[in-house]
């Protein structure tokens, strides 16, 4: 049986874990700072439990002001070197990180506004994104203006395949945004002739690219 690591053998494994997390050095960017928060929360949360300890403003061992520092440059280290006096809690230290390091609530709805599909973007990560943005707006991804901006992201081709996806719903009325997603995501691998994600679908896919 394997022994229990030691409290150090697992601050050490955090430590090492910090390294990957890349440095967040600026400027001010949506996506770059929620990602860089979102990493950090994912560590302190697997070493949380397995020391079991609660989410304070410390990890057992290995202070989180600490673990903050280790993971900024330049700009936003000085800007953390100043406000680490006034830390008190991982929740409130967030808030005021993503206030100084996001963008502002326009530049976000700027943001949702020219949102557009890159060819070789993963298709998840661009609906979670979309997901997020619409978020800190409080922009209801259900809403006729958020299928809008989403629509008006995707290249036409695929826009078009969604839609015809989404009308072999026998469904009344708008569709929800989870249906949306699954046919953006369905079309999205099928016209690349991988029908893994067809199964999936809450109902069938009638329109199906003709393979090459």
């Amino acid at each position: 049986m394997t022994s229990p690591l030691s409290l150090k053998d697992q601050v050490d494994g955090l430590r090492e874990d910090l390294k990957c997390v890349p440095p967040f050095a600026g400027p001010r960017n949506f996506k770059m700072a929620t990602l860089y928060v979102a990493q950090l929360e994912r560590l302190f949360d697997e070493y949380a439990a397995v020391l079991k300890a609660g989410p304070t403003s410390s990890l057992p061992g290995l202070p989180v002001t600490k673990a903050i520092n280790l993971t900024l440059e330049g700009e936003p280290k000085i800007w953390f070197n100043n406000y680490i006096s006034s830390f008190k809690t991982w929740t409130q230290f967030k808030a005021d990180f993503l206030d100084r390091w996001a963008e502002s609530e326009q530049d976000l709805w700027q943001l949702i506004q020219q949102l557009h599909l890159e060819e070789q973007a993963d298709p998840a990560a661009f609906c979670d994104e979309f997901e997020q943005l619409a978020a800190t707006v409080g922009l209801d991804v259900d809403s006729t203006p958020a299928r809008a901006y989403f629509s008006k992201a995707l290249p036409a081709t695929l826009l078009e395949k969604t839609l015809l996806v989404l009308s072999a719903q026998a469904q009344a009325g708008q569709t929800a945004w989870k249906d949306l997603r699954a046919a953006f995501l369905a079309v999205h691998k099928n016209m690349g002739h991988d029908d893994s994600a067809i199964s999936t679908l809450p109902f069938p896919l009638s329109i199906r690219p003709a393979p090459v």
